[in-house]
């Protein structure tokens, strides 16, 4: 419910609220493993990747934060750009994702 009727001073850019939502309960989610595959592409100079998510649990896998890390040093590659930050796939479901990417090292 907004509060409609707050005094926010000069600098007002938002309107309060009275009540807020109570998102407590999204730590009981049980926690799923998800199923996952992946392969590089060429293109140029530029090497690609492609990966799937698979969630073959009973349970929404919720808010899923993919990274993309170099197996030798265990370091994250950077800058990468998904097409969604979370990412959320319910039961029996499966996701493609291309991110874009730079300094990733050609795969041999």
């Amino acid at each position: 419910m907004l509060d409609y009727e707050a005094d926010l001073g000069p600098f007002a850019f938002h309107t309060p609220s009275k009540v807020y939502a109570d998102f407590t309960q999204l730590n009981e989610l049980p926690k799923t493993q998800l199923q996952q595959s992946h392969y590089f592409e060429q293109d140029g100079e530029q090497q690609n990747i492609k990966v799937e998510l698979k969630n073959n649990s009973d349970h929404i896998a919720f808010l899923i934060n993919l990274k993309v890390v170099d197996k030798k040093t265990g370091e994250l590659i950077l800058p990468i750009f998904w097409e969604d930050n979370f990412i959320n796939l319910l039961p029996g479901k499966n996701a493609w994702f291309a991110p874009i990417l730079k300094g990733l090292p050609r795969q041999n």
